[in-house]
């Protein structure tokens, strides 16, 4: 009997994955950048194990101590992140994890469904979009989701043991350990008449091993400590995703109309019954938690809609006859109401012909193209598909904006106006402030914008992905020698009026002294409004474009022998002030 109970969710797992091996072997990317990530922690596992600082991070935290927050994720990541092909690896990890959880989900379910247990899964993947964008991904949540699904049923059953393993398994896959000592107090509170001590004690021991034996302790908990806490007392002033933002109610409700009315259908259904009291509560209080979590970050949406529909389930099994074809039915009918979103969802999985190369192919041209050790700049989320695809080069940080701004405030705050298009000289920046030799970003970024027309930025590879390297041979094309003005670096060339005044035009000058008469081309690019005089019969006004080169005022001039004299008159805007004069003859 107990055989044919787990049959149900067997055969779940043998159709999910292979229907999910085909879906993501068809797609072109594995979506997100930290899929990419991970695959490639976990390659450095196989080949050489266990890494101490993080190679491609040398301006972060990680950098100086991995600590590796999710490290049994990655070694369970290895042996597919090692095969000739480790993208296509990844994408049969991503479809055996997938299938752990359809069948997680239908043994729990087979109770109250029997083998119409089977529609439970596939109404939850069509109906919850904000779900299912999740699942999608090779993130360490899936593992994560998979053991407090396992520790609900151990906790609920007393079986305090594995529940200590549960605990040691998460505190060693994934960061926020806080979750399963947390819930085995909220637990324990709901029955301390009991006093089942054992079960806190039990999740407190299983999170201390699993915390001690990590081969990075201690430093895995300073990476705890910096993602957990001050992750979310900083998070205000980083550039972080849409992630950890709270949902939309069109993204909260109206995509996954067909889940929530799918769930009241169940709630409706066991009106008037008496579950399982401690299953239940149990249940009840994991999707609670959840829900708040989900209302202040769509993120964990993850966990809130299995918990929460597994609350509805245990309620159904409490029902003398069974509910079994009738409500499985009716809950593949209302995955009709988010299907919209779904197919959408699936739609981008698949290959798309805007994209000749494809995503993969283009990054791979793309590492080609990184020398060995080259010190690239480059931004947080894509230095996560970088550290794949180019492994040997070394990036500023990945993961997380907070592990630069922890390290060093002010270096973090280069590189994020560097790389969202603020910073009026990014070579200059990206030399001499993010110590890098080369640049790499994204070219549908404003960043491409500022830096196409820059002569100081020689393209390596132009594809999805831009690969420049910065280089000083056309730094003579700038026009850098004005009076009482000192540049920081030799790489710089935008003139920071800035720095004499916010608030007031300023006024340079130069002279320069030619032995014949010559005819150049000239660009002005201001931030603001700027005037450029040469002598008493030049004048050139040029608008305000942001001192983005390629963009301002062009003009050929005749300048006869002798002394001439260069004055720019440059007006502040949005509180910056400077402009770039440059030489395009020749």
């Amino acid at each position: 009997m107990r055989r044919v109970k787990f049959l149900p969710a067997a055969v779940a797992f043998a159709i999910a994955f292979f229907a999910f091996a085909f879906l993501f072997l068809a797609a072109p990317v594995i979506p997100d950048a930290d899929s990419y990530y991970h695959l490639a922690v976990a390659r450095e596992y196989a080949s050489g194990g266990y890494l101490e600082a993080l190679p491609w991070a040398r301006a972060s935290v990680l950098g100086e101590t991995f600590g590796d927050k999710e490290y049994l994720f990655h070694v369970l990541l290895a042996p597919f992140a090692s095969w000739t092909d480790a993208a296509s690896g990844g994408r049969l990890a991503l479809a055996l994890l997938n299938a752990a959880f359809v069948a997680a989900i239908t043994a729990y379910a087979t109770r109250a469904f029997g083998w119409w247990s089977l529609a439970v899964p596939l109404w939850l993947y069509v109906a919850a979009p904000m779900m299912t964008f999740r699942l999608i991904r090779l993130r360490p949540e899936l593992v994560a989701l998979l053991l407090l699904l396992a520790l609900l049923r151990l906790a609920s059953e007393r079986r305090f043991a594995f529940v200590a393993a549960v605990a040691a398994v998460f505190a060693l896959s994934y960061t926020a350990f806080h979750v399963v000592v947390g819930l085995s107090f909220l637990w324990f509170c709901t029955v301390w008449r009991e006093r089942e001590w054992q079960l806190p004690a039990a999740a407190v021991a299983g999170a201390a091993a699993g915390l001690l034996v990590h081969p990075g302790f201690p430093d895995n908990l300073r990476i705890w400590w910096i993602q957990n806490v001050v992750y979310f007392l900083e998070k205000g002033r980083l550039d972080v995703g849409n992630e950890i933002a709270p949902p939309t109610v069109s993204l909260l409700l109206l995509t996954n109309l067909g889940w929530w009315v799918g769930l009241a259908l169940l709630w409706m259904g066991a009106r008037g019954l008496r579950p399982d009291r401690r299953r239940f509560l149990f249940t009840c209080i994991a999707a609670g938690v959840f829900a708040l979590l989900t209302v202040a970050m769509q993120r964990m949406a993850v966990y809130f809609v299995p918990l929460a529909t597994l609350a509805a389930i245990v309620r159904l099994e409490a029902r003398p006859v069974r509910p079994r074809a009738r409500f499985a039915l009716a809950l593949l009918a209302t995955a009709a109401l988010s299907l919209p979103a779904s197919v959408k969802i699936y739609r981008d999985l698949l290959p798309d012909q805007r994209y000749d190369q494809g995503y993969e192919a283009d990054y791979t041209a793309f590492g080609k193209a990184v020398p060995a050790g080259a010190k690239v700049a480059a931004h947080w989320g894509p230095a996560e598909f970088y550290t794949f695809f180019a492994p040997q080069g070394r990036y500023l940080n990945v993961l997380d904006p907070v592990f630069m701004a922890v390290r060093d405030p002010e270096l973090y705050e280069v590189q994020r106006r560097v790389f969202d298009g603020t910073a009026p000289d990014v070579p200059g920046a990206v030399k001499r402030v993010l110590d890098s030799d080369y640049l790499a970003f994204d070219v549908t970024t404003p960043l491409f914008e500022r830096v196409q027309f820059d002569p100081r930025v020689v393209p390596l590879y132009n594809g999805y992905t831009f690969l420049g390297r910065i280089d000083a041979r056309e730094m003579h094309r700038f026009v850098r020698d004005w009076r009482g003005y000192a540049f920081a670096s030799p790489f710089e060339a935008y003139v920071d009026a800035a720095r004499l005044s916010r608030t007031r035009c300023t006024r340079l000058v130069r002279e320069e002294t030619l032995a014949e008469p010559v005819t150049r081309i000239y660009e002005l690019a201001p931030f603001g409004p700027a005037e450029l005089r040469i002598g008493e019969a030049i004048r050139v006004r040029a608008p305000g474009v942001g001192a983005m080169l390629g963009k301002g005022t062009r003009f050929r001039v005749r300048l006869g022998a002798g002394t001439q004299r260069f004055t720019v008159t440059t007006c502040p805007a949005a509180g910056k002030n400077g402009f770039y004069l440059v030489r395009r003859d020749g």
